[in-house]
This record gives C-alpha cells, structure tokens and sequence, in this order.
C-alpha cells in the first residue's frame, strides 16, 4: 500500500510514517501542505503509482484540507483510473469537522473522518488492512 500523509507538522507525518513502517503496512510519503500534497498525487499518478489512501490534515497553510480533498477529487474525475476514488482520511482534531465535510460525506463512500490522536487499528479498518 502506497500512502500520502498531507500535514503541516513534522512529528505527526513522521509518527505516521514510522508507524507504518513498523506495522509493515506500506510505503509513506509526505507533504507537509495542501499544494504539495496535490502535486505529489498528481506525479505518482503520471507515474504510475497512485496511492491508495491520503491522510489529509484539516488546518495547514497555503491550502487546507478541503481545497485539497476538492483538488483531488476533480483530479480523479478527470484522470480516472479505476472505478473507486482513493480513500481520504481526513485527520483533524476540530469538533466541527463533519459540517465542513457534511455536504460529501454522505455522497463519498471513500472519505472518512478520524480524529488527531490515530488508533492504528481504526485507521488500518477504513483502509480494508489487516493488522
């Protein structure tokens, strides 16, 4: 599994990313805003090695979570490339996340809502890993 950590703070991506290292879960790349994190799904993309989940933080500069998620989603809907989008966990500590998202959730099967503080087995779950 190849997966895009998109958050502005350093020891949550590296936290993931050596979480995942350790759970032999997959490959993690990250970026450490929206823009880059659009940019680094597009080139794997054209790469030929799309990822199979984003775990996209809320509040970052230049581009936060929703422009990024929108940014994605219109990517994949020009670019197809299988007949499901790529799963985005959308990570945030923030109790009015759902009504920011509200007007997709109920319309993207793919997105899903987890909190800051991760519990691997959840996170593993919504991505279809076993652990």
């Amino acid at each position: 599994m190849k997966v895009l950590v998109v958050d502005d703070d350093l020891s949550f991506r590296s936290m993931v990313s050596v979480a995942f290292s350790h759970l032999g879960l997959g490959t993690v790349d990250e970026a450490e805003n929206g823009r880059d994190g659009v940019l680094k799904f597009i080139n794997a993309f054209e790469q030929g090695e799309p990822y199979s989940a984003v775990l996209l933080d809320y509040d970052m500069p230049i581009m936060n979570g929703r422009e990024t998620f929108n940014m994605i989603r219109l990517f994949e809907q020009d670019h197809p490339r299988r007949q499901m989008p790529t799963a985005v966990l959308l990570i945030s500590s923030r109790s009015d996340i759902g009504d920011l998202f509200a007007d997709v959730l109920d319309s993207d099967n793919r997105l899903t809502i987890v909190g800051k503080s991760i519990d691997f087995t959840r996170l593993t779950n919504h991505l279809s890993v076993p652990v």
